[in-house]
């Protein structure tokens, strides 16, 4: 789906360093988002950095559960805001932690 003329986000970001600071940028500092919302973007991409590179030091069970109440409350924003090109499946929360049973298999 195309962004619209004049958004940031008809950009296509490099670095993941990129997509965060156009989140604060575009989100956080223009009040479309909460400043806890962006701090928990950014707690996310530390997570996900330590996961990837942390070497010996990894996610713990409580890092990754903060991590899915982190995304799911920004995925809510993002329904909420976007409902026509962003929605929820119907049967399924966003504060489900389980894994999504598939269709196939």
């Amino acid at each position: 789906m195309p962004f619209p003329p004049g958004s940031p986000w008809r950009e296509d970001f490099v670095k993941h360093s990129a997509v965060e600071a156009a989140v604060h940028k575009e989100l956080v500092r223009t009040g479309l988002w909460p400043a806890e919302l962006g701090n928990g973007f950014s707690r996310l991409f530390q997570l996900r950095s330590r996961g990837d590179y942390g070497g010996g030091r990894h996610v713990s069970p409580a890092d990754t559960a903060e991590a899915i109440r982190i995304a799911a409350e920004i995925l809510q924003a993002v329904a909420r805001d976007h409902p026509d090109e962003f929605r929820l499946a119907p049967d399924r929360k966003p504060e489900d932690s389980g894994p999504v049973e598939s269709d196939q298999g």
